[in-house]
């Protein structure tokens, strides 16, 4: 992947796959192995599922803030760490349904991701993918197009 390809700007993210998946490119009628994803800001349009993805973030920043009041517990962030790994880490320690989370974001990758860049995401294409592939995509997504949100409204 060149460099160019490898950059992403506000309005997009490029996710390498973890485990390469086969698709037909367009005008190609053999299958190839994808090396990544490449997911777009969210709009109205995936209301639902973003809505979803901020409100299970909202209420573990919310716990966090909550649990972090005179405790002495070690935080769950961790420098060392991803963002989109402590978010994804994070989701699956609080009583959030991780379920209803990653099923939102497999919906709205659909409408939101490109394989290669190149063609959209489709449900066969979403359901070969590995879990870990998912759960990183679903965090980078969150940390990226989520947080921001959050943060520009404070």
């Amino acid at each position: 992947m060149s460099d160019e390809t490898k950059k992403s700007n506000e309005t997009e993210i490029i996710h390498e796959l973890i485990k390469s998946i086969e698709y037909t490119p367009k005008n190609s009628g053999e299958k190839v192995k994808a090396q990544f994803i490449s997911l777009k800001e969210p709009s109205v349009k995936q209301l639902s599922a973003c809505a979803t993805l901020k409100q299970a973030f909202m209420r573990v920043i919310a716990k966090q803030q909550g649990d972090s009041d005179g405790s002495d517990d070690e935080p769950v962030d961790d420098d060392s760490s991803p963002m989109e790994s402590n978010i994804i880490n994070a989701l699956y320690a609080s009583d959030t349904d991780i379920t209803v989370i990653l099923l939102s974001a497999k919906e709205l990758f659909r409408d939101v991701g490109l394989i290669d860049g190149e063609k959209k995401l489709t449900v066969p294409m979403l359901d070969e993918m590995c879990i870990e592939d998912i759960e990183m995509m679903t965090g980078k997504y969150m940390a990226n197009f989520i947080l921001a949100s959050v943060l520009k409204d404070q």
